[in-house]
């Protein structure tokens, strides 16, 4: 493009660039969902931005999205992004509220021995520790966990708020995946008849998204429900045990995590971060699969499905045959595996 009054070369923002600039205008408009959307696409062009990388993160943080605030707050943390105290506080407060008290002293405790903190950030994470070692070692009488910080939250929201569970319905059929999940995370401490049956209606909901309605098994599963109920998902209603449900942020299942051992020790020599990435994705598939997929036989094959659908998340280059030598896996077999990837993670939406 040229103005034509001195014929100089006007240069047009690259897109990292305007993509930043939008998230800002967003931002400064209070349109929080919309700046999220560039900033992670700003992030995804250049992932070595630490101050982009940060103001996603504060996003997230105030958006209250906490499963997206641990996840790249961890990738920040491996990497040395940002200031170490912002990015700590951020993404111990969301495991806290994802309930994750082991993991906020596993943390911590590593980071004192580290003396990776200033004096005063150490008594103030140190009170955040012994905090959360209580809620982690408190337990009632019949030796079962105290009301979560979560349930709690939702109790008192329910005594102050005649309406409360109306608003989580309401959420729950939003039909915007952050609100349903967030109204999924409150209900399961809802002990009503209409708290069940509307996430029983949600598996059944065929625009509903799949990663959802394993999240509303597992709510279901904690209100006490075992019993047969059709999930519909790819396509066609599965009969399922509501007590089988897995908790997959607690572990993957023996064959599950053996797909992710091997990449993991495949990979990690030349690219440490590599099965950080790889992880989220199967565990996202995971979450979409089941209860289709709950075991694996030819992990070796998976585990080369699982690294081709990372180098495209990653929009890194890859070759199926070097993969499939890289995993002693047949190519037909290999594709036969990460087309399930593929469709379950929406690789080519991504």
């Amino acid at each position: 493009m040229t103005n034509k009054s001195t014929d100089n070369v006007i240069s047009l923002p690259n897109l990292f660039d305007r993509h930043v600039i939008l998230a800002l205008k967003a931002k400064n408009s209070q349109d929080y969902e919309r700046a999220r959307e560039h900033l992670e696409q700003a992030l995804a062009l250049e992932p070595e931005r630490a101050e982009i990388a940060l103001e996603l993160l504060m996003i997230y943080h105030d958006l209250e999205l906490h499963r997206d605030t641990v996840a790249l707050a961890e990738r920040m943390l491996q990497q040395e992004q940002g200031e170490l105290t912002d990015v700590l506080r951020m993404y111990v407060i969301s495991l806290i509220h994802l309930e994750k008290y082991e993991r906020v002293c596993e943390v911590l405790s590593r980071l004192f021995a580290e003396q990776a903190l200033s004096p005063t950030a150490y008594q103030d994470f140190f009170e955040i520790y012994l905090s959360c070692e209580t809620l982690l070692e408190q337990t009632t009488d019949d030796n079962q966990p105290e009301r979560s910080l979560v349930g709690q939250q939702v109790h008192d929201r329910l005594e102050a708020d005649a309406d409360y569970v109306v608003k989580l319905m309401r959420g729950l059929a939003s039909g915007d995946f952050d609100r349903q999940l967030q109204a999924i995370e409150q209900l399961k401490y809802v002990e009503r008849p209409e708290s069940i049956e509307a996430l029983k209606h949600l598996l059944t909901n065929r625009a509903a998204d799949p990663i959802l309605k394993t999240f509303a098994l597992n709510a279901l599963k904690a209100l006490g429900e075992s019993g047969d109920v059709h999930v519909y998902k790819w396509g066609g209603f599965r009969k399922t045990k509501v007590a089988d449900t897995p908790d997959f942020e607690q572990g993957l299942g023996e064959s599950a995590q053996s797909v992710i051992d091997i990449v993991t020790n495949t990979t990690y020599d030349n690219d440490p971060m590599f099965s950080s990435f790889a992880l989220q994705l199967w565990i996202e598939f995971l979450l979409a699969a089941y209860p289709l997929y709950t075991k694996f036989d030819r992990v070796g094959t998976w585990a080369g499905a699982l690294h081709l659908a990372t180098d495209h998340a990653l929009n890194n280059q890859s070759s199926i045959s070097e993969v499939a030598e890289q995993y002693e896996a047949p190519v037909d077999k290999l594709l036969e595996c990460y087309q399930a990837l593929e469709l379950m993670l929406n690789l080519e939406g991504r």
